[in-house]
Order: structure tokens, then sequence, then C-alpha cells
């Protein structure tokens, strides 16, 4: 049977949602840039179609890896 138990962990406002993706952020583009520098190869220095989705998900994992509040969570 399914666990009907609620998640625990933080609640957090908008504002405050929106403060930890911002603080984030930096840290997220940083560790994408060095995965990036690390598996990818390019020719001419352009990436394929279909990156943008891959980045943007790569971006959401390390926002919540570089978050505050995780620590709050743990």
């Amino acid at each position: 049977m399914a666990n009907s138990a609620k998640p625990s962990g933080i609640t957090l406002s908008a504002e405050q949602a929106r403060q930890e993706v911002i603080a984030a952020t930096p840290i997220a583009c940083q560790e994408i840039n060095k995965f990036s520098e690390k598996v990818f190869k390019t020719r001419g220095g352009r990436m394929g179609s279909g990156m943008g989705v891959l980045l943007e998900a790569l971006w959401a994992y390390y926002v919540d890896q570089g978050s505050p509040s995780k620590n709050c969570r743990e």
C-alpha cells in the first residue's frame, strides 16, 4: 500500500522560496559549467538541439543542492 504520511521538512513562503533560488543560482551555474566542461564535447562551440531542457534540469538539480534551507531538511 502507498504511504499516506505527509513529507516532513520545512515550509517556505513564496518570497522565501524566491530568495532561496536566487541565492543558490550562482552555485548552480558554477556546477553546471564544471559539469559541462568535463562532460560535453562541442564542434564549433555550439551544443545541439535539446540542450536547453538538459541545462534547465541541471540548473534545478544544482539549485536544490546549493539551497541554504537544504541543511534544515536533512
